[in-house]
């Protein structure tokens, strides 16, 4: 399991394309992928070309990393998947264990 944090996969500037398929829910494809921000078998949070992407589910695992094309391959219980067009912040990847409703609620 690569568990890696501000991991810059390519120049942005040479990745065009933004693809991702998803097959039965276990095993996702995906390109365009600029930056690697964290990962573990429960999130993967990238930095694609169309803003950043989290992915959630359960025993989320790596199974092809190529760098030089920005592409990504994973296999694992797909439960959600979202972007997030603010590029200035990076999304939250791991709720705090301790967290409980009330204080997500007065943040």
């Amino acid at each position: 399991m690569i568990n890696n944090s501000n991991t810059n996969i390519i120049n942005a500037s040479d990745l065009k394309f933004h693809h991702m398929m998803i097959n039965n829910r276990e095993n996702l494809e995906v390109t365009g992928i600029k930056k690697i921000e964290s990962i573990n078998e429960k999130i993967f949070v990238l930095e694609s070309i169309m803003g950043y992407l989290t992915l959630e589910g359960e025993n989320l695992e790596v199974i092809n990393l190529n760098i030089e094309k920005g592409e990504l391959s994973l296999r694992g219980t797909i439960n959600s998947i979202s972007y997030n067009n603010d590029t200035t912040k990076v999304p939250k990847a791991v709720p705090k264990k301790n967290e409980n409703f009330l204080s997500k609620l007065f943040k």
